[in-house]
């Protein structure tokens, strides 16, 4: 059999998140289960895209191979286009795979550019697979999940039904990135509290509809989950071989099965391994015997996505909570003392005045650990993008992260995506904001009173009793210690002034 070689890349416009390339690394694994030579290239560092996007280009053509995939969101739309264009150049024979949420939700636009060859619709295990073992030997008609150009026309094939059985895909490539970058010390794992550790999914797909979201046209509404033991053996396997202190579950939901769900936080707890997690999970799932499986899996904080204090616009986002139900699940994890870390959003669509008050009120009376406003950006693919007045353009999309200038992106959504209906700037929502509820962004000691309080409960976790002996137990201890000489540093910030 013709041996065939793959490069996956991480686009350059990620250069300083610390979430790694989980995608890529499933495929990458998953290419080398079947015995296909692939790389997987991530270039990491402050340095400027133009550089970034040379070195990448070098990495490529010294790998020489025959199919080259690209990862890419709606913000790398641009320099994705830029990098198939020199990587074509290059390397003539390669072909050009993308793939990613933009791509599946809009293959006729990513194929417009000559450059790109064929586009993989939804999840990329299986699909990509089949591109590249068939190496343009077979049909493209008949390899389902692809979009490509026939005779100057997009075909678009129908997408391949979901990966029913999670347990037969292997572990990702760690081995193929850069881990020492992503385990570093850093407050966005278990957004808040220093940590070092990684990401882990035990399920994919979401059955909910949020309007704001477009994880279900990636994944899909059915639900499916990995066997507890599949996971808790890649968390064993990270703690022995990384040293890993915490994990994040990057479910989209976890609890929808609660049964599942229970069953995963006591395979955790039987292995007794002293590292500490978070997760994502919805108001209405939270039940007391939930809690309790979760902080007896060593479980510190809980992300719940509130959006909204009004209960009209939580209908509108087709959310599925009810404020009472927020209430409540806060309650309960107050009672067994399980951090909460709060969504809401602003620059809803219909948005009023009285919205925004039912909003900040209903984030000052349950008081979670953290909260976080964010500025909704009704991005391409999903029912938001509807209520737009303007046409966005490639031009556009880059601006619609917040990661490169957040003022820019701020005066991007003031002047193109505002959905609003009152007439507040948002960046004078923000200051009301900020003045009283401490932001990771931008945290300050202030001496206010309302403040004071919130910042002491942002930093409530130095107290948590599982906490502290997962970091007496860490083999990280020095990382650590740099980690937080660093942010002093960074903030211009002397132990004294504090």
């Amino acid at each position: 059999m013709e041996k065939v070689k793959a490069c996956l890349i991480n686009p350059p416009t990620r250069s300083l998140s610390l979430r790694p390339p989980l995608g890529l690394m499933h495929i990458s694994s998953y290419l080398s289960q079947h015995n296909i030579d692939n790389h997987v290239i991530d270039q990491k560092g402050d340095i400027p895209e133009d550089i970034l996007i040379d070195r990448l280009v070098h990495e490529t053509v010294s790998v020489d191979p025959d199919h080259v995939g690209i990862s890419c969101l709606t913000t790398d739309v641009q320099c994705v286009f830029r990098m198939a264009k020199i990587i074509k150049a290059k390397l003539p024979r390669a072909k050009i795979t993308v793939g990613g949420v933009h791509p599946t939700m809009f293959p006729n636009e990513m194929l417009s550019d000559r450059n790109i060859d064929y586009v993989v619709l939804g999840e990329g295990e299986e699909v990509f697979h089949d591109l590249v073992r068939s190496n343009g030997k077979s049909d493209l008609h008949s390899i389902s999940g692809i979009a490509f150009k026939d005779k100057g026309k997009t075909v678009v094939n129908m997408r391949r039904g979901a990966i029913e059985n999670l347990d037969d895909l292997p572990m990702p490539a760690f081995d193929k990135i850069d881990m020492n970058f992503y385990l570093q010390p850093n407050m966005h794992l278990v957004r808040g509290i220093p940590l070092r550790g990684f990401y882990i999914f035990s399920t994919r797909g979401c059955p909910y509809g949020c309007r704001f979201c477009v994880s279900k046209n990636v994944f899909g509404r059915t639900i499916r989950f990995r066997n507890p033991s599949k996971v808790v053996d890649e968390i064993e396997y990270l703690y022995k071989e990384y040293d890993i202190d915490a994990f994040y579950l990057f479910d989209d939901t976890f609890g929808v099965k609660k049964s599942q769900a229970i069953g995963l936080c006591d395979a955790i707890a039987r292995r007794g391994l002293p590292i500490v997690w978070g997760c994502e999970t919805r108001v209405h799932l939270i039940t007391e015997e939930f809690v309790k499986s979760l902080k007896r899996a060593g479980c510190v904080q809980v992300d719940f996505g509130i959006e909204s204090g009004s209960e009209r616009l939580l209908k509108l986002l087709q959310k599925g909570i009810t404020v009472e139900q927020v209430r409540n699940a806060v309650r309960i994890c107050r009672k067994y003392r399980l951090r909460v870390f709060s969504n809401f959003m602003i620059n809803l669509p219909t948005e009023t005045e009285e919205d925004v008050e039912k909003t900040l009120s209903l984030a000052d009376e349950i008081k979670s650990d953290i909260s976080i406003f964010n500025v909704t950006c009704p991005f391409p693919g999903t029912e938001l993008h509807s209520y737009l007045k303007h046409k966005l353009t490639y031009d556009d999309y880059t601006k619609m992260s917040s990661y490169a200038s957040y003022n820019t992106y701020i005066d991007f959504i003031e002047s193109k995506c505002k959905l609003s209906a009152h007439n507040i700037p948002i960046n004078d929502l923000l200051a009301r904001i900020q003045a009283t509820v401490p932001v990771p962004r931008n945290i300050r000691l202030k001496f206010n009173l309302k403040y004071l309080r919130n910042f002491i409960r942002y930093f409530n976790f130095i107290v948590n009793l599982r906490y502290v002996v997962c970091m007496i137990k860490s083999k990280g201890k020095l990382r650590y210690i740099k980690f937080a000489v660093g942010i002093l540093r960074k903030r211009n910030i002397s132990p004294t002034k504090l």
